[in-house]
């Protein structure tokens, strides 16, 4: 039966419909396929981009391309905070005193706030300043002045030349000139040693010289870590040292040189009494004073006289050491943090010097030098003699950097045994004796040998 003509264009209609349906859903798999393997190769290239730090996040979380000097100084900050990071949890505090000043935890990180800004004033300048600045000078003053806002003298970064000498002093080998100092806050450096046989005692420098200027440089508003800093160096290079004595000014050039620094001195004196001068408590220290301590002991002494005059400290762990090798297995001293986490250090090798003992210390006699004095003290199996000490009573942890930099921060206080706080206080002794300078008379000497001799008779 033949179709009609409606029917046969009904099917056209029908079958033209069907071949649109069919291409408009080809198209739509073309285009969706399409936008699928762009959005992949899109991710690709953001991911490589990320893992190979060309690709970062700054400040305000934007996305930033680094260039190829800006993703070196990029990985070397992010290793930087690895290693604060991991130096935080392995120390055994935080900065600071006050808790108080620790909204810091409520901010955010320092170096975000400020890389935009700081950014924006580096290109500036870099493009329209008139003088070049050195990059690795800009960088370190940067980190030095985030330490002054603590409004810590004892908070510092070191470059990695300054903190190569510091590791120079721990382990008793120095190149410099061989002077024991004070450097009171803004004031010039005071000399309170002079070491055997080292080029500052070739040089004619005396116990009591004021060191005004090193190299020219004025020292009065210097820390004690800048003043160390200049008057050391490579060792058959000149220093030249202004410093003042009585009423007259000198100028000396002194050529440092490698200065092995015994920082334990001993000998037996008349009527077996024994005499033990520490000059400061570095890495060193401890086996040096259990050797001479030994000597004196096996050579039959009855007494003995500590002198930690002018001992401007050191290490919390030495001076430790030294404590617990000559008081009983009791308390010794014990430290506090920001949040009141009470540290105990206390006896624990057995052994103690059962024999008189008196301890000198002066105005000059700080930190370590105060918790050996106060420890003693508070004993009561040692007399101190001499004047108050100097009264630094907080700790610093010191975080060493891979780029040979490090940081040193206060991170607790510490206390004598039976509580007393010696920060800004220090340590008052059983008897005050000034020394005869009129006469050059050391009279706190005399007067610890007389206090041995009456405790054995």
């Amino acid at each position: 039966m033949d179709k009609s003509m409606n029917e046969v264009e009904e099917e056209e209609k029908k079958l033209k419909a069907k071949l649109d349906s069919e291409r408009q859903r080809g198209l739509i798999s073309g285009c969706v396929y399409t936008a699928v393997t762009l959005v992949a190769l899109i991710s690709i290239i953001f991911l490589i981009l990320v893992n190979t730090k060309t690709l970062v996040t700054d400040s305000t979380g934007s996305w930033v391309f680094l260039s190829k000097t800006g993703k070196a100084q990029y990985e070397a900050n992010q290793q930087f905070y690895a290693e604060a990071s991991d130096g935080d949890k392995t120390g055994t505090g935080n900065s600071g005193s006050d808790s108080s000043v620790n909204n810091s935890l409520e901010n955010p990180l320092i170096g975000n706030a400020v890389a935009t800004k700081l950014n924006v004033i580096d290109e500036r300048l870099r493009k329209s300043s008139y003088y070049a600045n050195d990059y690795q000078d800009a960088m370190d003053k940067i980190y030095k002045a985030y330490f002054e806002s603590y409004n810590d003298k004892y908070s510092v970064y070191y470059t990695a030349d300054e903190y190569k000498k510091i590791q120079e002093q721990n382990s008793g080998q120095i190149k410099g000139i061989g002077i024991y100092y004070q450097k009171p806050d803004n004031d010039y450096i005071t000399v309170t040693g002079v070491m055997k046989d080292t080029p500052a005692k070739a040089a004619g420098l005396e116990a009591g010289d004021i060191i005004m200027a090193v190299d020219g440089q004025d020292v009065k508003a210097m820390s004690t870590d800048e003043t160390s800093s200049i008057i050391r160096g490579a060792e058959g290079t000149k220093v030249k040292i202004s410093y003042k004595r009585g009423n007259q000014t000198y100028e000396v050039d002194v050529t440092r040189a490698l200065v092995n620094t015994p920082t334990v001195s001993a000998e037996m004196l008349e009527g077996d009494i024994g005499y033990i001068a520490i000059s400061g408590f570095e890495t060193v220290t401890t086996e040096q004073f259990n050797t001479e301590l030994d000597k004196l002991l096996n050579d039959g002494a009855k007494g003995i006289i500590f002198d930690v005059r002018n001992n401007s400290g050191g290490s919390l762990s030495v001076v430790y050491s030294i404590l617990d090798r000559i008081l009983p297995e009791d308390l010794i001293f014990y430290t506090k943090d920001r949040n009141g986490t009470q540290t105990n250090f206390t006896g624990m090798d057995g052994k103690q010097l059962d024999i008189p003992y008196v301890v000198l210390a002066n105005e000059n006699s700080a930190s370590a030098a105060e918790i050996f004095t106060s420890a003693i003290k508070d004993y009561g199996y040692g007399t101190f003699v001499g004047k108050t000490t100097y009264g630094k009573g907080i700790v610093q942890q010191i975080v060493p950097f891979s780029d040979g930099s490090a940081i040193k921060y206060t991170v607790s206080e510490y206390f004598t045994k039976s509580g007393n706080e010696i920060h800004k206080n220090g340590v008052n002794p059983d008897e005050t004796v000034e020394l005869d300078y009129e006469n050059m008379i050391d009279t706190q000497f005399d007067r610890a040998y007389e206090i041995i001799e009456e405790k054995l008779k």
